[in-house]
């Protein structure tokens, strides 16, 4: 089964004897069997004609809207959707304690594997810190994980790791920025906005990429649903928050003035357009980018990462590791 992207404006998409046509002022870029197609992502103002739309409903094909950011914003929902037995397995994950446990294990252990990837690479870019003590804690953070006998349990050592992963941020920081610690709801300063925007803007890539496997966004296996949530797009979220996330803020902060500038203030209240506009283009350009030691961009690692999580719901277990985009 397909998924078909429309994301330039002048995009179009209909229907001709079972096969739905995308094209562009006029020009035909691509052909697709309607009975093949099960997600199709609408991003911008790319138009659907009502007999493509009419016709997906009746082929249970979705139709998912999200705007120029990449935010989403809804969808058509057929009355019988195909893959529905991808979120039933989907909702007996979350429902049997043994497993969902498993999977949250290793979710954890990929985040501090994440945070010890993050050290190294500050540290070979000239930052200095005690990062054989520091990595030395998160590993042994790391095997407690895999011992967690519940979620609660999982979660103090996540909050403990974190602590000791963010006791670097103060040597890598320019003098003239302080870090206070992690705050939020709201910010209390310069730094944690520009991380909470980053990490919204990665969400946003992850929740995306959910869309277009079928999977309940709100059903997660780590946090619990609760009203407004994306609860699946914030666990997949905490394994690249550090070592792409964090990564893009602390390089951003150290080479870009105005970024700088903003990050050394406290009491703010949002990020000006100008500072948003230039972590805006830093991130996007960041999820396209490959490295001699990674092939695949945090882009492509994300799509990869929900797609593993897909087809390992029946009976698997992820391997989160796997997908850390070390550059």
């Amino acid at each position: 089964m397909q998924t078909i992207f429309l994301q330039n404006s002048t995009d179009k998409l209909s229907l001709k004897e079972g096969q739905l046509i995308v094209s562009n002022n006029g020009i035909i870029s691509g052909q697709y069997p309607i009975c093949a197609t099960e997600i199709i992502q609408v991003i911008g103002n790319a138009q659907i004609t009502t007999q493509a739309i009419k016709e997906c409903l009746k082929e249970g094909v979705r139709i998912n809207y999200f705007n120029v950011y990449g935010k989403y914003l809804g969808r058509v929902e057929p009355g019988y959707p195909k893959n529905i037995r991808r979120r039933l397995e989907q909702y007996q994950l979350y429902l049997n304690h043994e497993r969902r446990l498993h999977w949250a294990r290793n979710l954890i252990a990929a985040k501090i594997q994440g945070e010890i990837i993050e050290l190294r690479k500050l540290y070979e870019q000239g930052s200095e810190f005690p990062l054989k003590r520091l990595r030395r804690e998160l590993k042994s953070y790391q095997k407690k994980c895999i011992e967690a006998e519940s979620i609660k349990s999982l979660l103090g050592i996540e909050g403990m790791a974190a602590r000791t992963y963010y006791k670097v941020f103060p040597y890598v920081l320019p003098s003239d920025v302080t870090w206070h610690g992690r705050t939020y709801h709201p910010a209390e300063d310069g730094i944690n906005e520009l991380m909470s925007f980053v990490y919204g803007c990665t969400a946003t890539q992850i929740r995306l990429n959910i869309e277009a496997f079928a999977l309940d966004p709100h059903c997660g296996f780590l946090h619990e649903p609760g009203y407004g949530g994306g609860d699946l797009t914030y666990d997949l979220l905490e394994v690249v928050r550090a070592v792409f996330c964090d990564h893009i803020v602390l390089q951003a902060i150290r080479k870009n003035k105005v970024i700088r500038s903003f990050a050394a203030q406290h009491n703010v209240a949002q990020l000006p357009d100008n500072v948003r506009d230039s972590i805006s283009q830093r991130l996007k350009k960041s999820m396209s980018i490959t490295y001699s030691t990674q092939k695949i961009s945090p882009g492509e690692q994300i799509k990869k990462l929900v797609e593993m999580v897909a087809f390992n719901l029946a009976n698997g277990l992820p391997q989160f590791s796997k997908f850390l985009p070390e550059r």
